[in-house]
């Protein structure tokens, strides 16, 4: 039986520590400040939080956020997929990105080179704090032994049962 990584986005605002204790790994999205690209960094590496609460504040400023690249996709699974790991990714909301489209066109490409592998795009229909919820609870579940299937049909059966307002 393979093993299975964890993978979320950004968009899910869990903190450095929590990612490290749940065996979760993420993948950045973007942001254009002044027309500059930085990554929407969790763990703060890039700029401060009080420095993105700056430059949202400045209403002659927009911040436009961007997808997750294909680059960063490939560059953050292939490491796993060496290992023998499978992938799943639960994704920020199809309805407020694009992300996960770019996500399939990563795994197709990397399927090639690893045929074996599973690669899932789970697709959490939230963002936010209530992605971030639902991937703890799912790591949680994954350390309770769960398979990849297993770990599906739990994230089915749960992933309405997380909201926020």
């Amino acid at each position: 039986m393979s093993t299975y990584q964890i993978f979320t986005d950004s968009s899910c605002d869990l903190s450095t520590e929590m990612r490290h204790e749940l065996n979760v790994d993420y993948f950045r999205m973007g942001i254009y400040v002044r027309g500059e690209l930085y990554p929407a960094d969790l763990d703060w590496e890039a700029y401060s939080p009080e420095q993105l609460y700056d430059w949202i504040a400045d209403l002659n400023n927009k911040c436009k956020t961007t997808l997750v690249s294909l680059e960063e996709f490939i560059n953050k699974m292939t490491p796993y997929l060496e290992q023998g790991k499978d992938i799943i990714y639960v994704g920020c909301s199809s309805a407020l990105t694009g992300t996960m489209n770019v996500f399939n066109i990563a795994k197709e490409e990397l399927l090639e080179k690893y045929p074996d592998r599973r690669i899932i795009g789970y697709d959490s229909l939230t963002a936010s704090m209530c992605l971030g919820l639902l991937v703890t609870l799912a790591a949680k579940e994954q350390a309770k032994g769960l398979t990849l299937d297993e770990l599906i049909d739990w994230l089915d059966d749960n992933k309405f049962k997380v909201n926020q307002i």
